[in-house]
């Protein structure tokens, strides 16, 4: 059982996940061999766990992030209190189909989350339960 699944409150219910893409631990691997092939050690597996325990989820109430394991950030905003989102993505990102996405809350709140899979099947995913509940 994942971080979302242990915050879900009465009523609620996943709608969509998305994971970090796999270009998280390329990029890792490719990073570590810059720096003498002795960064693998260090990089490879903080990309492995970064990819495996990061959770990127939207319910019919909540929008979910958790990255990390050890220095976790977190985000929990209810979707009425989600006041825009955009994604980000470069060329390498669209030919591979991965992105940023930031989400901001009413306020000041903010995240943006990077490597993405599928970062606008995200987006759409959240739009649609923003006006699913603006109908209700």
């Amino acid at each position: 059982m994942g971080y979302a699944e242990q915050t879900l409150i009465s009523g609620e219910q996943i709608v969509h996940k998305a994971k970090r893409h796999w270009m998280l631990i390329v990029l890792a691997t490719l990073g570590g061999l810059a720096v003498c092939g002795v960064g693998v050690i260090v990089l490879l597996p903080l990309g492995l766990i970064d990819f495996l325990t990061s959770e990127f989820v939207i319910t019919n109430k909540r929008v979910i992030i958790k990255a990390g394991l050890i220095r976790k950030t977190t985000l929990e905003l209810l979707l009425n209190k989600v006041e825009s989102f955009s994604v980000g993505q470069g060329i390498i990102g669209r030919i591979f189909g991965f992105g940023t996405v930031r989400v901001n809350g009413t306020g000041s709140s903010f995240a943006q989350f990077g490597y993405i899979a599928h970062p606008l099947e995200f987006r759409k995913q959240l739009q649609a339960q923003i006006d699913n509940l603006a109908k209700a």
